[in-house]
């Protein structure tokens, strides 16, 4: 059983609604340094190589973590974004943007949802058929 419950957020209207609630109170403000995916895999990838799996849990700021990413040149096989279905208003649906980018759903977990990259899919069945 939790005493306390600990909650982070890169959002600062999200905190305050948090600690205005008494959900849990603001302890400590970090600031840390943020890159693009796009960046961060030219850094760290080959061009063109093959990711099988981006997981993105960026307490609610996942649309616009999914924004940043390379969708030609990293494309990845599966997706995981945390998904609940109540959210704050505002709030931009991962699985709305996906979908967009041509990835189905595929599971569900209680907080996140699995989607797989539909184009590839498509294009397996075609070459094996």
């Amino acid at each position: 059983m939790y005493l306390r419950r600990v909650v982070n957020t890169f959002d600062a209207a999200c905190a305050k609604e948090i600690a205005d609630k008494k959900i849990s109170r603001i302890t400590l403000v970090k600031k840390v340094p943020v890159y693009p995916l796009r960046e961060i895999c030219r850094t760290y990838l080959a061009h063109g190589q093959v990711v099988h799996l981006l997981s993105v849990d960026a307490e609610g700021m996942d649309t616009e973590i999914l924004k940043t990413h390379d969708w030609i040149n990293y494309r990845p096989r599966h997706v995981v974004v945390e998904h609940h279905e109540k959210n704050r208003p505002g709030w931009q649906n991962p699985c709305l943007f996906l979908r967009r980018k041509g990835y189905s759903l595929v599971s569900r977990t209680p907080f996140s949802a699995v989607f797989e990259d539909a184009r590839r899919k498509t294009k397996e069945k075609t070459i094996r058929g």
